[in-house]
């Protein structure tokens, strides 16, 4: 036989020998709630673990960055940033000049060798000054000549001349103007031989090799108007005026304005996901979100970059996965490095 008491306490908890007790359901209540924050301490962890293994194991979700693929703008020579004309995030043109360096050291070379060719520029040589000379002194005595010829002229016609001396002073003409012809033969079968000596001489042969270094200088002189190779945006500057660079130095990151893609690292794993035309949903760090497109087949695998590591994490190779948004999200959006998830 089972005996059960029923004690006054449990029947009427807030009573005590007759007397109303009013602390009885404040104090249960109290135990109640902190055993609930217990309960829910303790399973904490376990929820978190649950929703970690249910996005790592369930959903395929792959970290990924918005690019543009801009491009590097160096430093083809050394000298100081002389000049900037625009700024980080103005839009430029094709050919629009973005910066101008200048370099004392290149200017005085190109200052030199322009003298150094002047005094090499082509002068009459000494041979042709004597020909030229000789010339000239042949003309004058053939113009002497000929005053004389026509003086013996006027005086055969008066008879005070035979005709024998008149055709003497004739052939004396005929003679030094002979001597003049044969002297500007000489003279330009000179000035051929010359120029063939000049053609092979070691004169020539300076006078080319300086201009061939010019030429190249004016080329290098010309790389230090910094210029758009496309119409873009610039996103980056690295230099300010009067800073001096080097060859190679980074000095600008120039995208072009069309719509950025998507770079995704997905885990090799999940490489049937990735197909070409497979769809997929880029989250925003806003939590905005837009549809994409794998663009083509993976063809590469690469670590993460480093805005996308985890400390102490190490970097396992990531399928590189290339997605275009189906829609171009605002141009504030057209962020460089910006960090997203791709929900496959």
């Amino acid at each position: 036989m089972k005996v059960k008491f029923h004690l006054d306490k449990k029947r009427n908890p807030q009573s005590n020998d007759g007397m109303k007790v009013g602390y009885g359901l404040a104090k249960r209540g109290g135990y109640r709630i902190r055993w609930f924050l217990i309960l829910a301490l303790i399973l904490s962890p376990l929820v978190v673990a649950a929703y970690y293994f249910y996005r790592s194991n369930v959903l395929i979700i792959a970290p990924a960055i918005l690019t543009s693929k801009p491009v590097i703008i160096s430093s083809h020579e050394e000298g100081v940033v002389q000049k900037i004309m625009v700024k980080v995030g103005s839009s430029i043109l094709d050919s629009q000049t973005i910066l101008t360096i200048s370099s004392r050291k290149l200017d005085a070379q190109i200052s030199f060798i322009k003298d150094e060719l002047n005094s090499l520029s082509a002068e009459p040589s000494r041979v042709e000054i004597l020909y030229l000379n000789a010339i000239e002194e042949s003309k004058d005595s053939l113009a002497k000549v000929k005053d004389i010829q026509s003086r013996y002229k006027a005086f055969r016609d008066k008879g005070q001349i035979s005709e024998l001396d008149y055709a003497s002073i004739t052939g004396m003409v005929n003679g030094q103007n002979k001597q003049v012809n044969d002297q500007y033969i000489d003279f330009d079968e000179a000035k051929s031989r010359i120029a063939e000596r000049e053609q092979a001489g070691p004169i020539m042969q300076q006078r080319r090799a300086l201009q061939k270094e010019l030429v190249l200088l004016e080329v290098n002189r010309s790389q230090m108007t910094i210029e758009a190779p496309f119409d873009g945006r610039l996103l980056e500057l690295n230099v300010v005026e009067g800073q001096r660079v080097r060859i190679g130095d980074q000095l600008a990151l120039l995208a072009d304005n069309k719509p950025p893609r998507i770079v995704a690292f997905l885990e090799p794993k999940y490489l049937d996901f990735a197909k070409a035309g497979a769809k997929v949903m880029v989250v925003l760090p806003d939590s905005k979100k837009f549809t994409g497109t794998v663009s083509q087949e993976v063809e590469l695998v690469s670590k993460l970059p480093v805005q996308l590591v985890s400390p102490f994490e190490g970097q396992p190779a990531y399928l590189q996965v290339l997605i275009d948004l189906d829609k171009a999200p605002d141009p504030n959006y057209w962020i460089e490095g910006l960090t997203v998830d791709v929900h496959f």
